[in-house]
């Protein structure tokens, strides 16, 4: 099994807008959903409700700004260097973008370039890259978080 770099982009939005827009720029084959439903609240031993698309979730946590939950979606495009993308949206309002390329150091020239793209797109001020390992699901936290991961210099780009 190979290993991931995960670079992880803060968003002060969690409008479905932003999130399918980010899909047709850097999935656009589609993404297969990794979960098959998805209880709410995530975790839950009785969930308030159970959605059976991804579509479904993410129209509900628009909404439902303090409401944390983790997705997972695989590229359709076996071919493209972006694996897999993670949504996380957080406790406080806002989503965690998450792309998972191969490798093995979050240095490379091809990371750096993927992490520049991506934030530059996303217009996220708070950013990181790491060897799997998810990210908090606060965006507090995830600014201590990012300070004490790799963050390329602007020299990198």
């Amino acid at each position: 099994m190979p290993q991931y770099i995960d670079s992880y982009y803060l968003v002060y939005n969690r409008k479905l807008d932003v999130v399918n827009d980010f899909f047709k720029k850097y999935f656009p084959a589609g993404g297969k959903e990794l979960a098959v439903d998805y209880p709410f609240p995530e975790f839950s031993d009785y969930p308030d409700v159970t959605f059976y698309s991804a579509k479904e979730l993410l129209l509900h946590l628009e909404k439902k700004t303090n409401s944390e939950y983790t997705i997972y979606f695989q590229n359709n495009n076996q071919l493209s260097e972006i694996k897999q993308i993670t949504l996380q949206y957080t406790d406080d309002g806002n989503i965690i973008f998450g792309i998972s390329i191969i490798g093995d150091d979050p240095s490379t020239a091809s990371s750096i370039q993927i992490f520049k793209q991506v934030k530059k797109y996303l217009h996220s001020d708070i950013a990181c890259i790491t060897m799997e390992e998810p990210p908090p699901i606060n965006s507090d936290e995830f600014i201590i978080f990012c300070n004490e991961r790799f963050i390329p210099k602007f020299d990198d780009f």
